[in-house]
């Protein structure tokens, strides 16, 4: 698919207690998008691949200033998701790996998420539960710095690089195939391992949560 880009106002104009920090006139940005995909049901199996090319890209700089790339960027990416089912428990695994041609953004390599539970029905068949485990990982990339004045990121020129990591335990029930309740401890991990996680530079991730739902 083709597509063009209106230019978003954040990179158009700042203007702070009637001071102009930057008014600029970019071209809209335009490209293309392609994706393709496989599914082998027999090995419980998917692939996707996909490219995104873009003429007079947008973004920040280091120093959350507006620019537009002079050349096409490229985002390439390959998402793979495998499923297991053995008796009553599951495994689930989904990673995508991506890169970019130019080094104008902040995004890890890789996206790791795992999945293990057990599901069964119990209380004669009338209730549905799965109790399981969430993992995701993020090697080691450098997180982008956050800019609160137009709430967006920019990449921080070798600044704050750091892995990320999280777990998540839940309980899910489902009776008669409608009502339904969860509980679940997110970011379990932090109760075992004594580091800090960032997503964004000087942004620390949350502590542990308990969440119930109906």
């Amino acid at each position: 698919s083709f597509f063009r880009s209106q230019v978003a106002w954040k990179f158009s104009l700042l203007r702070l207690n009637d001071l102009d920090f930057y008014n600029n006139n970019f071209d809209k940005p335009f490209g293309s998008t392609i994706a393709a995909g496989i599914n082998l049901n027999p090995l419980k199996l998917s692939v996707k691949v996909g490219q995104s090319l873009i003429n007079d890209y947008l973004y920040f700089d280091s120093l959350s200033q507006p620019k537009q790339y002079g050349s096409i960027f490229s985002h390439n990416y390959v998402s793979i998701s495998h499923k297991l089912k053995f008796w009553k428990i599951g495994f689930e695994n989904d990673i995508l790996i991506q890169n970019i041609n130019a080094d104008l953004i902040a995004i890890p390599s890789q996206i790791i998420r795992s999945n293990l539970y057990f599901e069964g029905l119990i209380f004669k068949k009338n209730l549905l539960l799965r109790i399981g485990a969430e993992l995701r990982y993020l090697p080691k990339f450098e997180t982008p710095v956050f800019n609160p004045v137009l709430g967006n990121y920019y990449k921080g020129n070798g600044i704050g690089k750091d892995d990320y990591f999280m777990g998540d335990i839940y309980i899910l029930g489902q009776v008669a195939g409608k009502f339904r309740i969860f509980v679940k401890i997110e970011n379990a991990n932090a109760m075992f391992v004594q580091k800090t996680n960032y997503l964004a530079y000087r942004s620390p991730q949350f502590g542990n949560y308990l969440r119930l739902g109906f």
